[in-house]
Order: structure tokens, then C-alpha cells, then sequence
């Protein structure tokens, strides 16, 4: 029968080499899984714990034999006691294995956000300087074209310009009627979002930065305060005359009509009316 002492040496051995492995090391980090370990290790003494034929004697026939069960009794009482003390340190070896791994992963997980908001700031540092570079090419563009260039309003003017819009059309006699309020709110919210995403998708093309979104903040931004709603709106007006001017290039004579759009264009500063104006002239 193999020794208390091998048998701990063995058994520690093994559940080390065990818990090593990728799953089963996450799995100490659930407590039902070592109770699990727990019952296979009583599992374990059962099988171990089989009293011989010596300890179960058929007849005390004599002092001998009941000498001999007695201490047969005792020495398994005492591996017993040796097993259950195995016992106590294999689940303390366990639950130190799971606090170590827990450990780990908190540390694992500290340094992997640390790269990430490290990254984060790079790229936020990236896109401030490549805002900056668009900036100054846009105004550059603008300048050589003899125009004047609208920077995007940050979406908080808007928000505030919103709120001062609402506010005043709807207070009647000193009196804010809140649910007018919060309705023309909403309208404005929408166009607030809806400029951003034109200014998203467009912000790269010339006949938008150039033309019409100064147009459209011109028009709609009255003693410094701007009218979301009604930028958005006229936004989508003049990428429709965009629209509709390259249609007449590619199907009208193009230097006639390239000779309408620039008059226009000086004229209005607004795509919308530079498509009127070739509209007029081929009717």
C-alpha cells in the first residue's frame, strides 16, 4: 500500500501540474470548483480507505486477533487523520493557486487599460493635429479663391444656441410654455445631428467647406446665435444643387452652364440658387 507522504507528494504534484493548465486554472476562480476537488479528494480516501481482511475478523477467537484488530483500527484512524490533514492543505494550496491567479488577471487587466487609454490619448493627439492641418488648408483654399472660410461650430454652440432659440419663441408674456418648449427642443437635437453627420461625410469636399456650409451658417446665424434646424435644412438644399449642377454639367453644354454656376456662385455663394439660375436659363 503506497505511503501517506508519497501519496500527498503525488497528489499535490499532479493538481499543480493541473492547475497550470489554461482551464482549469479560470476554473479556480469559481469556489464551487474547488468544493467539486473537495469531494473527489473523499472520493479519493474511499477508495484508498478499504480496511484489509485483518481489520475485519471474522471471530475473536483469541487475544491475538483482537490485538491485532485493534490496531488495525488504529493505524486507519490514524491515516485517516493523516488524509484529512492532506486534505486541509491541498484546498489551501488551491485557494492560494486561485488568489495568485486572480492577482494576475487584475494585474493583466491594469496594464492592458493603461495601453489603452495610452492609445487613446495618442489618437486623440493625432486627430487634433490632423484637424488643425485641415484647417489650415481649407482657409488656405478658401483665400486663394478669394472666399471666406466658416470653421464647424463645436455641437455645444449649438446646444446652447438651440435652448436660447426655443426659449424665446416660445415664452409669451413672460410665461415658457414647456411643452412647446421641449417639442421645438427635439427639432432642433435632430438638426444638431444631422449637421454633424453632413459635416462627417462632406467635410473633405471642396464645394461643401468652401460653399456651402458657410452659405448655410450665414444665412441661419442671426446676432450670433445659430439655427440648427434650419442649417440642416439648408444644408440638404445645397448638396441637392450640388447635385443637380453636375447633372446640367454632364448632360448641357458645360461651359455654358460653368459660366452660369460662376456668376452665381459670386452672385449668391449658394449652390441651391446657382442650380435656379441654370434652370431659368435652359427653360
Amino acid at each position: 500500500m503506497i505511503s501517506y507522504s508519497k501519496y500527498k507528494l503525488i497528489y499535490l504534484c499532479a493538481l499543480t501540474l493541473t492547475v497550470n493548465q489554461t482551464y482549469a486554472v479560470e476554473n479556480l476562480n469559481n469556489s464551487s470548483n474547488i468544493e467539486q476537488i473537495t469531494k473527489q479528494i473523499e472520493l479519493d480516501w474511499k477508495n484508498y480507505y478499504k480496511p484489509s481482511k485483518e481489520c475485519r475478523p471474522k471471530k475473536l477467537s483469541n487475544n491475538k486477533s483482537f490485538q491485532l484488530f485493534v490496531k488495525c483500527n488504529e493505524q486507519k484512524a490514524t491515516q485517516k487523520d493523516q488524509f484529512n490533514k492532506i486534505n486541509k492543505e491541498v484546498i489551501e494550496h488551491l485557494e492560494h493557486l486561485r488568489l495568485v491567479r486572480k492577482t494576475e488577471l487584475r494585474q493583466l487587466s491594469l496594464e492592458r487599460e493603461a495601453k489603452e487609454k495610452a492609445l487613446l490619448k495618442k489618437a486623440k493627439e493625432i486627430a487634433v493635429l490632423e484637424d488643425r492641418a485641415r484647417e489650415v488648408r481649407r482657409a488656405k483654399k478658401a483665400n486663394e479663391m478669394g472666399l471666406t472660410y466658416q470653421k464647424p461650430l463645436p455641437s455645444n454652440n449649438y446646444i446652447s444656441n438651440s435652448m436660447a432659440i426655443c426659449k424665446k419663441e416660445w415664452t409669451k408674456r413672460g410665461q415658457l410654455d414647456n411643452r412647446m418648449y421641449q417639442h421645438c427642443l427635439k427639432g432642433q437635437l435632430s438638426g444638431i445631428d444631422k449637421v454633424d453627420e453632413l459635416n462627417k461625410k462632406y467635410s473633405e469636399r471642396e464645394f461643401y467647406f468652401l460653399i456651402a456650409y458657410p452659405y448655410c451658417i450665414k444665412k441661419w446665424t442671426t446676432r450670433g446665435v445659430a439655427n440648427p434646424r434650419m442649417i440642416a435644412h439648408c444644408l440638404n438644399s445645397e448638396i441637392e444643387g450640388k447635385k443637380d449642377v453636375d447633372y446640367y454639367r454632364d448632360n448641357y453644354e458645360r461651359a455654358a452652364i460653368d459660366k452660369i454656376v460662376e456668376t452665381a456662385l459670386n452672385k449668391y455663394q449658394s449652390w441651391n440658387m446657382a442650380a435656379y439660375s441654370i434652370k431659368r436659363r435652359i427653360k
